[in-house]
């Protein structure tokens, strides 16, 4: 693995972050938690699972802040 494979995660992470920024929401602990969570992941969870792995580590989080920030704008 090259250390460029290595920074992957972290550029993800920091590419994920500007694009939320740029869609207009607020980087919150809660909201940067479900990014990395979603990088971290090795499958595509529903937001239910997402939601349930996310608050494993943040006891506080509620389903809203992982349900809510819909890019496009669309009902859930």
């Amino acid at each position: 693995m090259t250390s460029e494979e290595k920074d992957m995660p972290g550029k993800k992470l920091v590419d994920f972050e500007e694009f939320l920024r740029a869609a207009g929401l607020k980087m919150t602990p809660q909201l940067m938690m479900i990014c990395r969570e979603i990088i971290a992941a090795g499958d595509h969870p529903s937001v239910e699972t997402l939601f349930y792995r996310v608050r494993q580590k943040i006891p506080c989080n509620s389903y809203v802040s992982v349900a809510v920030p819909n890019l496009k704008g669309e009902p859930g």
